[in-house]
């Protein structure tokens, strides 16, 4: 155990109170305990004196030998509720994600997408089942043609679950297909062209 007071370098030290999830000044702080982890980085307990009294707050380097000292970040807050970063509400279809709203579920069919009766049994199927979203992969013209009498078959069944098309290799087909399903799904390293390389891209930027 190692004992001592922080140098005045870390007098505007900021802890995090987990009440209220606001950041506070600590103004003087005194080391209480010293632990190497498996890291090998210290992680350091300090003694808060504050208008509060003293409270503990654990701070650990920033890097192995660096004099910054920063709170110690726990990977899970709380191991008996689930804690949601906060996000934007993005609305694929009549289905909102992120922000306060559900988990989603999707899944994607099996059926060749030409094959327009088959697709959308399944995808009825896929709806009866509890599933919000539904992917279908669009390989080209002829399949992205199918895609507007999939979707309008489906409507015409009263099943609005949101549709995202798959697509790789094809800008011209997603442009297409936006045009009657909600969503599009992009692969950015093949979106353009399957000759494409991010490799050949990265070395050609430091010649």
């Amino acid at each position: 155990m190692a004992t001592g007071a922080v140098t005045a370098s870390f007098s505007g030290l900021k802890m995090r109170e987990s009440s209220s999830g606001f950041g506070k000044s600590v103004d003087f702080v005194r080391i209480c305990d010293t632990k190497r982890i498996k890291s090998g980085r210290k992680r350091i307990s300090m003694i808060q004196n504050s208008n509060n009294g003293p409270e503990i707050v654990e701070v650990q380097p920033v890097s192995e030998g660096s004099p910054l000292l920063v709170p110690r970040q726990k990977y899970c807050e709380s191991i008996n509720k689930t804690v949601r970063r906060k996000t934007c509400t993005v609305m694929v279809g009549n289905v909102p994600l992120g922000s306060e709203h559900p988990l989603r579920v999707q899944t994607m069919t099996t059926t060749d997408t030409k094959d327009v009766a088959a697709t959308v049994e399944q995808v009825m199927r896929i709806a009866d089942k509890g599933a919000d979203i539904v992917r279908i992969t669009v390989q080209g013209k002829r399949e992205a043609d199918a895609c507007f009498e999939i979707k309008n078959s489906l409507v015409q069944k009263n099943y609005n679950i949101p549709l995202v098309a798959d697509i790789h290799f094809a800008p011209s087909v997603a442009l297409r297909v936006a045009e009657c399903f909600d969503k599009i799904r992009v692969n950015p390293g093949n979106f353009v062209s399957h000759k494409a390389l991010f490799h050949s891209s990265l070395g050609n930027e430091h010649r």
